[in-house]
């Protein structure tokens, strides 16, 4: 027989996982409160606002040259989800501007996170008054949306 305090719980996690999105939701949450501290104060102190002299593919040189934060971010963003996915057993294909390669946990993704690192660089780099951003989607492998999460860089504030 179960008891109420069973049946509480399981209450309890089912609203949990419906407001957040379970797993997902929880991994989504966890990314975004560890590198949005992170990366505002990275540009509070104006860490990497250099030319690194490379593009991102596809783009013409004029339209989108990668700066040295770009980098940095992305990879902190693949470091600290590569992290994360093992604590939530989770395994992604991770997609981005810059780089298309990273599976983060072993054997087949279970979904793909669609990942721009850090937006506007280049009003950044100009010392422009637009406000970095840092944003990512993640997707179900029937390509259906089930997760997303942004940081403004300038307030800290996450979405």
């Amino acid at each position: 027989m179960t008891s109420i305090a069973e049946i509480r719980a399981g209450s309890i996690k089912a609203i949990h996982e419906q407001i957040i999105g379970g797993k997902v939701g929880e991994f989504t949450v966890d990314l975004l409160s560890t590198i949005t501290p992170i990366f505002s104060c990275w540009v509070k102190n104006n860490v990497g606002r250099e030319t690194t002299n490379r593009t991102v593919t596809g783009r013409a040189p004029n339209e989108d040259i990668e700066i040295k934060i770009d980098g940095l971010v992305e990879k902190y963003i693949v470091i600290t989800a590569r992290r994360l996915v093992r604590r939530h057993g989770l395994s992604f294909a991770v997609l981005s501007e810059h780089n298309n390669d990273d599976i983060l946990n072993e054997g087949q993704p279970h979904f793909t996170m669609v990942l721009d690192p850090f937006e506007n660089s280049d009003e950044y780099k100009r010392r422009l008054p637009t406000p970095p951003f840092s944003h990512f989607q993640i997707y179900h492998k029937r390509g259906e949306p089930i997760a997303a999460g942004a940081a403004n860089l300038a307030t800290g504030q996450m979405y």
